[in-house]
């Protein structure tokens, strides 16, 4: 995940205009040029703007990127210094420069000649000044410090060597500041050229004194250079700055240390915004309020600098030139549910990670609803949806503070000559309520407290259409295109719908009439409890929906309520009775609850082109249904016993696979026309007596990956709804579909068992284990032997001789290759008495023989908790004729010099090197005596038996540090020396 390198701003496809939503259409200090977006320098092409200086194209561009001319920037210097005012100016009757009247650039010719006769400009040599020429940031620097009351002469801006000397005076009273990087001696871009000229309008003016000194004996008179002294209004001092002198301009972060804006709102009778802030430092105390006709209300929560003209005693009635952000920036703009907890210093926003002010994460980070101050929030109170602005207040690229707009979307139910219903009541009087509002419309609703003008606000909420292609949790895609889903609008799979949506999610789902609607099989319901005061009832009922069989709450049928009491209005309520097996279509209201229509011919086929009530069983002598009806490969067919047991959703290909007929209770069938050919491709079969039919192939497995969208609802071309995913089988992945909804029963990273039907499809698709193991024994031949713990128990099983070994790594949910059973290590241990686990395990029925092995090439499960080990010691160490020779290692191979005890180590020849993973058992093993020593065990160990190759301590042992050391002796009953056999390491 990347880190916060710059600011970032999330381009939403139906974003929410927060302008729009203030019901004030004005131009914005942020949008004064149709390509502001390019403009790096924001404040000063729009304080130059605010200023009069800087202006753009007829189309409304400013082109940030073009250079500058000559002749264009003498016209702004002289603008500037005319405090933003055209100025009056002449031409004298014998031009300056021989190439600017009669030019197309004669238009300058005032402001050249103007500009020249100050010194500011002196030409391109020979009598020309090149009005269409580029100009250099050196070049800027020298007109603009002449401009600030230096003299070109004096200050050697003339002859060899000027533009060093423009440079380090340029550099010093700051024209550079911002645009370190720049080349001084390129052409200036005006996006460059407004920065310089900001910067000077900020700087100091200077002036130049004459102080008689002696020197030699003889007084002459020293020239100074200095800057003019502050400027003395009433009690306050000013800087005496090109921006005063000319527009007796003054800025609040002259006098004030942070200015933050706190709420704003729109004064109709002057047609202005009133502003408000808080201040800190300087000699006023609480909130200041400004007044200006541009909108600068996306500044909300930040620390500004207010621009105004120091020509009244009240702020509020002062001429502001601008308000632009002092410190602060917005990070991100998008939606609050892209915003995320990551850790202590840092949150995440749409995947990328951004530092915070304090140590708290997320809950550190103050909300603030959009033109609400007063009232400091926390993530929980902006909903996902809302629109927000990520904001550092101080320059530090670390996130302060985030600005949400709240607002809700409701369905337009009235629309009177007055007033209209979305929700509540709104009036046409009082509220801001869009253009050609209709009923059945969905409006989006700003409260009046998040808007300029104070009133709600309804603006008409964007609708596509479109088909339901995919489903996530909480996620549907539309037509490819993926959406939120906002809590309580459910949808279909396969369905077409008008979507409202608005910031990317989904507020509502209004069903088109063509749309093909989702089926399920209802198996059985629980019988009537009264509730809603007696009279009507949710009613808990057993369904498959696809192949997933769920506990469904049925709050209505046939749109109507259910209930089991006589002489109810038929128009509200319908008895549970006709509540029944069969097919139903289906919609998942708010409260979670399901509403069924059952699936009959006349009204309501589900998208199918007819419904057959009456199918006829299926046969097995014909594959087809009792009618002759044919039954689709790819069908979807429900099948079940008549008590309800067996129930299941197999293909139409797996159906055809059984061995009888079935369905003498129930047959029924949603059927599609191909080609002239009517296939069956929802079937519902229920039998009397005979189990229902299964598929039977060989089981295949993989791993579930992280790719290509992980585990999503979608369909085919012919409508067929199927589950996407991505699987490793050891040797490659493969992008498959299974029937069905399976995106609640598989997920990624399980481990699966699954049939193949084709290529592309599989079937009977199911986790195959998903309990961890530690893998403590291998052995790497046909039918070997796997010992490992499961954390309850050790399993000592027998390999398959067609085992499937699956390199997996699932840290990354990716599948690793090159896997086999040679390259599996076996399972560590970070802690005393516990083991790593490393692996997943299948096995058959039985429960004896290990199928398939799914290896985590890590050597360690990702998110998995260490495995305890079992209160037993399994003899896995070396076998040996000790005899008081020392100690041996755990797990290394010793040669036997001789055989003592045929009972214990029976079948063991001399001089040959062993690695014994279980001593053999024998007729005469009761007879052995079995004792124990044992160093460093903090609790005594009792009650040790010898059986099978495994010794088992009655009582656990506990140790205050690692590596206790056991010593076994087993020894028969006439082994009079007593000779030690076994030397194991035990991990309490």
């Amino acid at each position: 995940m990347a880190d916060k390198g710059f600011p970032q701003k999330k381009v939403l496809s139906l974003v929410l205009c927060v302008a729009v939503m203030l019901s004030v259409m004005v131009m914005g200090a942020g949008a004064a040029f149709s390509d502001q977006d390019k403009i790096e320098n924001t404040e000063a092409v729009n304080m130059c703007t605010a200023l009069n200086i800087i202006g753009g194209y007829e189309d409304g561009s400013y082109h940030p990127e073009r250079n500058i001319e000559r002749s264009e920037i003498t016209k702004m210097i002289c603008v500037a210094l005319n405090g933003g005012k055209e100025p009056n100016l002449a031409v004298p009757a014998t031009p300056t420069f021989s190439d600017v009247r009669g030019s197309a650039d004669a238009w300058a010719e005032k402001y050249i000649e103007s500009c020249a006769a100050q010194g500011i400009v002196s030409g391109v040599g020979g009598g020309r000044f090149s009005p269409a020429g580029n100009v250099t940031g050196s070049q800027l620097a020298k007109m603009l410090l002449v401009a600030l009351g230096y003299r070109a002469d004096e200050a050697n801006f003339t002859g060899n060597g000027w533009d060093t000397n423009v440079n380090v005076i340029a550099t010093q009273k700051g024209l550079y500041e911002g645009l370190e990087n720049m080349d001084v001696s390129a052409a200036l871009t005006r996006d460059n050229a407004a920065q310089m000229i900001w910067n000077a309008l900020q700087a100091v003016e200077v002036e130049y004194t004459y102080t008689l000194v002696t020197e030699n004996g003889q007084l002459v008179s020293k020239v100074v250079v200095q800057d003019k002294a502050p400027a003395t209004v009433g009690s306050n001092e000013y800087d005496y700055t090109l921006l005063y002198d000319k527009y007796k301009a003054v800025m609040t972060d002259d006098y004030y240390t942070t200015v933050t804006m706190e709420s704003y709102k729109w004064v109709e009778k002057d047609n202005k915004f009133e502003y408000t802030f808080g201040v800190t430092g300087g000699s006023s105390s609480g909130d200041i309020t400004f007044t200006s006709a541009a909108d600068y209300t996306d500044l909300f929560a930040q620390q500004v600098n207010v621009v105004y003209k120091n020509n009244s005693k009240d702020t509020k009635n002062a001429d502001v030139y601008g308000i632009y952000a002092a410190d602060s920036q917005v990070l991100y703009e998008g939606v609050a549910g892209d915003i995320e907890s990551n850790d202590q210093d840092s949150i995440k926003i749409d995947g990328v990670k951004y530092k915070v002010d304090d140590d708290n994460g997320l809950a550190g980070v103050e909300y603030y609803a959009e033109n609400v101050y007063g009232i400091v929030g926390t993530s929980t109170d902006a909903e996902d949806y809302y629109t927000v602005r990520v904001i550092d207040l101080d320059g530090d690229d670390e996130v302060d503070c985030v600005v949400y707009l709240p607002f809700s979307v409701e369905k337009v139910t009235y629309v009177g000559t007055k007033s209209v219903t979305a929700g509540t009541s709104y009036t046409f009087e009082d509220d801001n309520i869009y253009d050609g509002i209709a009923k059945d419309d969905y409006a989006v609703i700003v409260k009046s407290a998040h808007t300029a003008d104070g009133k709600d606000t309804l603006t008409k909420a964007d609708t596509i259409s479109g088909k339901v292609t995919g489903t996530k949790t909480n996620e549907v895609a539309v037509d490819g295109t993926w959406y939120n889903l906002v809590s309580g609008v459910s949808v279909s799979m396969g369905s077409s719908y008008d979507f409202v949506v608005v910031n990317g999610y989904v507020f509502g789902a209004d069903l088109t009439a063509e749309s093909v609607k989702d089926v399920l099989f209802l198996s059985a319901r629980d019988t009537y409890e009264a509730n809603f005061g007696g009279k009507t009832a949710i009613v808990e009922a057993k369904v498959m929906i696809g192949k997933d069989e769920e506990i469904i709450n049925v709050e209505k049928l046939e749109g109507k309520l259910i209930t089991n009491s006589a002489g109810m209005d038929g128009t509200k309520y319908t008895n549970e009775s006709t509540l029944v097996t069969g097919l139903y279509t289906y919609t998942v209201n708010s409260n979670g609850n399901y509403e069924l229509k059952a699936v009959n011919d006349d009204n309501n086929k589900a998208g199918y082109d007819t419904y057959v009530a009456n199918a006829g069983k299926f046969t097995n002598s014909t594959d087809k249904l009792g009618n002759g009806l044919v039954i689709a490969d790819d069908a979807m067919v429900y099948v079940q016993k008549s008590d309800s047991s067996g129930l299941a959703c197999i293909t139409g290909k797996a159906l055809k696979e059984f061995s009888s007929d079935f369905g003498d209770q129930l047959a029924v069938a949603l059927v599609s026309e191909v080609n002239g050919i009517e296939y069956a491709k929802v079937v519902a079969l229920v039998d009397d007596g005979v189990t229902p039919p299964t598929a039977s192939y060989d089981d295949e497995y993989g791993y579930v990956l992280d790719k290509n969208g992980g585990v999503y609802l979608s369909e085919l071309d012919d409508g067929t709804e199927v589950t996407y995913m991505t699987i490793w089988n050891g040797t490659e992945e493969l992008k498959v579909y299974v029937e069905g909804d399976e995106t609640s029963s598989i997920k990624v990273g399980d481990v699966v068992s699954y049939e193949v039907v084709s290529d592309q499809e599989i079937e009977d698709i199911s986790v195959a284990t998903s309990q961890p193991v530690a893998i403590t024994g291998l052995e790497t031949k046909s039918e070997g032997a796997i010992v490992y713990e499961t954390g309850s128990e050790q399993k000592n099983l027998t390999l398959d001789e067609d085992v499937v070994v699956i390199g997996i790594d699932t840290t990354d949910k990716t599948g690793a290759d090159k896997v086999t059973l040679e390259t599996i290590a076996m399972a560590q241990s970070k802690k005393e008495g516990t083991l790593v686990p490393n692996a997943y395990v299948v096995t058959d029925t039985t429960g004896n023989k290990v199928l398939a092995i799914f290896y985590d090439v890590n050597n360690e499960l990702d998110g998995k908790s260490d495995l305890n080990t079992a209160g037993q010691l399994k003899v896995n160490t070396a076998v040996s004729t000790l005899k008081g020779k020392g100690t041996l290692t755990d797990g290394k191979y010793y040669k036997i010099s001789s055989v003592q005890s045929t009972s214990v180590a029976s079948g063991l020849a001399t001089d040959v090197t062993y690695k014994v993973e279980s001593l053999a058992k024998t007729a005469a093993e009761t007879a052995l005596d079995v004792s124990l020593s044992y160093t460093d065990v903090a609790a005594t160990v009792g009650n040790v038996t010898y059986s099978g190759g495994t010794l088992s301590l009655a009582t656990a042992m506990s140790s205050a540090g690692q590596g206790v050391m056991l010593k076994v002796t087993v020894s028969a009953p006439d082994a009079a020396d007593g000779v030690v056999y076994i030397l194991a390491q035990y991990d309490a």
